[in-house]
């Protein structure tokens, strides 16, 4: 009887920690359409000779990303873009670190960027 109540009583506490993951994630969420995706999103194109910025709504990025491709850049016109972020404090664009993670410190102001 003791082994069903801890398993009762663990399950219990996945289940408030899940709940409490939840709430704190929507709290701290951004803008977001019902797709999940961020209303605009920041793309980067990574072609040295270009290096343009430019946004997009999400209506205009979903079918692409359906597809499995991102738009081109409408400077230089290479497939070379990628999502990035934008420093809350200078509000310039910066690539993604890792697999689209971002980066702790701004590499235009230098200023902490919190998680």
């Amino acid at each position: 009887m003791q082994k069903t109540a801890a398993i009762k009583i663990i399950g219990a506490l996945l289940c408030f920690a899940a709940a409490g993951f939840f709430v704190i994630r929507s709290l701290n969420g951004s803008e977001t359409t019902h797709e999940g995706l961020p209303e605009k999103t920041v793309l980067l194109c990574r072609n040295p000779d270009c290096g343009g910025s430019f946004e997009m709504s999400a209506s205009k990025l979903k079918p692409q990303l359906v597809e499995g491709k991102l738009p081109p850049c409408p400077r230089c016109g290479q497939r070379t873009t990628v999502r990035g972020h934008v420093c809350p404090f200078c509000k310039e664009p910066y690539l993604p670190v890792g697999h689209g993670s971002r980066a702790k410190v701004c590499p235009n102001c230098g200023k902490d960027i919190p998680p």
